[in-house]
Parts: C-alpha cells; structure tokens; sequence
C-alpha cells in the first residue's frame, strides 16, 4: 500500500502498489484488571521494499506502536492515556531532504458519567 495513490471511486482507502514486497509482524494485547480499567497495545514491525530496487518505499515507517490504558475515577470518570509512535520515513527518489522523522504522540482522554440524574 502506498500513501497519495488512492484506489478509484474511493478517496478514503489506499491501493496496493506494484512491485511492493512487505513483510512483517503486528502484536495486538489487550487486557482488564480490577472492575472498570483496561490496557491496550499495539506493535508493528513491518520491512516495505520495493522489489526492483531493493530500497524502502517512501512514506512508509518501519515501526509502529499504539498503547494506552484505561482508569476509572473513584467511579465517576474514566481517564485514558496513551501513546502512538512511528518511526521515520525515507522520502520519495530525488527528493534532497532527509527522512521525515520519526515521532511520539501522547493524548489523554477523559470520560464523565453523568453528573446529575434525569
């Protein structure tokens, strides 16, 4: 799959590129503990090639990781952290900069119950 070359009649999705070779391995866990918490984690490892030149496809990491977990707040709310990290991505052929650099994300989402009846 490459980024920018979207399938037709589809602007949402992505197409397989030719002569694209991509191996690798994606680990989903999740579990609860306690009565309302949770944690999630996400990794892939992925090697994109293409298979004329040997070299990675632009735009792709090679590594991406998604993890939070999930609290509950002395029973009123729910409070979510989490993480995303990819790596870097080699640019297009003949494009003179650097990879595009790797990043952390970090979020945190809260969730209230209701704080009044109805």
């Amino acid at each position: 799959v490459l980024p920018g070359l979207l399938a037709p009649g589809s602007p949402l999705t992505f197409r397989n590129g030719a002569g694209v070779r991509a191996l690798g391995i994606e680990v989903v866990a999740s579990r609860g503990f306690g009565l309302h918490n949770s944690w999630f984690a996400n990794l892939t490892l992925q090697d994109p090639q293409d298979r004329a030149t040997g070299e990675r496809v632009p735009g792709l990491p090679t590594t991406l990781l998604n993890a939070g977990v999930s609290v509950e707040v002395r029973g009123r709310a729910v409070v979510t952290p989490t993480l995303v990290a990819r790596s870097s991505r080699p640019r297009a052929k003949g494009d003179p900069r650097d990879d595009v650099p790797g990043y952390v994300l970090f979020g945190l989402s809260a969730r209230s119950k209701s704080l009044w009846r109805t």
